[in-house]
């Protein structure tokens, strides 16, 4: 729809330049006429002197008739004819003028009906670039209201406890150098080996995905699903939600590690990064997900420590909701290093897309239901 608008805008601009150059073509076409009506005056001039250089020729013939071949009635004879054949190259040089400018004036005549319908045309196109915008306008709406409807029936079916009470501060978190040693510790806690390569985005995987995103939760328990259902499907190890604060920061929201993985250190380090640069830094700046080996950005904090838990890849994708805005950033990370297929990467793109569309039901449900729905949204 908007690309319809922006076309309907382009022909309506064409519409106005078209008006605009018949309307200075009938300008000029005026201009040539009020010459050319100054040019038969001229002619009329030119032929009151043709008549009076005829007389005066008349007159030296006479003249010279009767007084011998006076040769001063010659001269004026002569200057008569000169001034006769002058006056006659003067009309003929208006007359052709007022010709070119009654053809001029034909012209502009029906460049002046074109304007009048290129008007019209433009008119008509602008009143119905105004509807399409009313239509457009209303479609929003009735999105917005499905959207909230669809939010009360699901918190109809599945009604939270308004009695959680709120999530305790975290603990005091160890220091990084410690941190690190331990994820190194505990990076060679999982399987030697995998049992079988990941199934990948099965139709069954993502039915069981947008069940898990259609339930009522709160933010956190909603990126979780959405990390198990991609790690699980595509094989990373650990991943997480960055969410964007009301400063324009990254801040992460939830942390997931496959089972026996032994990257909880990882986890722990994630909650205390500030994301500044790297993948997914790239990810909000772009809008397009992207991927890198860990000891290509060792000066990115988030990068080394992934190599720190010697995972060799990390990617990231932008969360995008339904009106546009990235609402955060989904980080991935696995051991091996190499590069990742654009097609896993379009397919990331578009779980985030998922999981950005329910962070915004989450927010209609928040600003619905007020400080009790908030409170059970933080457990």
């Amino acid at each position: 729809e908007a690309l319809a608008a922006q076309a309907e805008q382009r022909d309506a601009q064409a519409a106005e330049a078209r008006a605009q150059e018949a309307a200075d073509a009938l300008a000029q076409a005026i201009a040539e006429r009020d010459a050319a009506q100054a040019a038969l005056a001229d002619a009329g001039e030119a032929a009151d002197a043709l008549a009076q250089a005829i007389a005066e020729r008349d007159a030296a013939q006479a003249a010279l008739a009767g007084a011998g071949h006076d040769a001063e009635l010659l001269a004026r004879a002569e200057a008569a004819e000169a001034a006769f054949a002058e006056a006659d190259i003067s009309l003929a040089g208006a007359l052709e003028r007022a010709e070119t400018a009654e053809r001029a004036l034909a012209e502009a005549r029906g460049g002046f009906e074109e304007v009048h319908e290129l008007r019209g045309a433009l008119d008509a196109e602008r009143a119905a670039r105004a509807e399409l915008e009313q239509e457009l306008a209303e479609t929003r709406e009735a999105l917005l209201a499905l959207q909230r409807q669809a939010s009360r029936r699901s918190r109809a079916s599945a009604l939270p406890d308004w009695g959680a009470p709120a999530r305790p501060e975290p603990p005091a978190l160890p220091p990084l150098d410690v941190v690190a040693a331990q994820a190194r510790a505990m990076s060679h806690a999982a399987p030697a080996t995998p049992d079988g390569p990941p199934p990948g985005f099965t139709e069954d995987a993502l039915t069981e995905l947008d069940a898990a995103l259609a339930a009522p939760s709160p933010p956190r328990a909603a990126a979780r699903a959405v990390l198990n259902a991609v790690g699980t499907a595509t094989g990373w190890h650990a991943g997480a939600l960055w969410s964007q604060t009301e400063d324009g920061d990254l801040s992460c929201t939830e942390t997931w590690s496959a089972y026996m993985s032994g990257l909880e250190a990882w986890e722990t380090m994630s909650w205390r990064t500030r994301v500044e640069d790297g993948v997914v830094a790239g990810a909000v700046e772009t809008g397009e997900p992207a991927a890198s080996d860990t000891e290509e950005m060792l000066a990115c904090p988030r990068s080394r420590a992934a190599s720190w838990a010697e995972l060799g890849t990390l990617a990231a994708a932008p969360v995008v909701g339904p009106d546009g805005r990235t609402l955060g950033v989904l980080e991935l990370a696995r051991r091996e290093r190499g590069h990742v297929d654009q097609d896993l990467l379009v397919a990331l793109a578009d779980i985030a897309t998922r999981l950005g569309f329910r962070l915004h039901g989450i927010e209609l449900e928040l600003e619905e239901q007020g400080p009790r729905w908030e409170l059970n949204a933080r457990a």
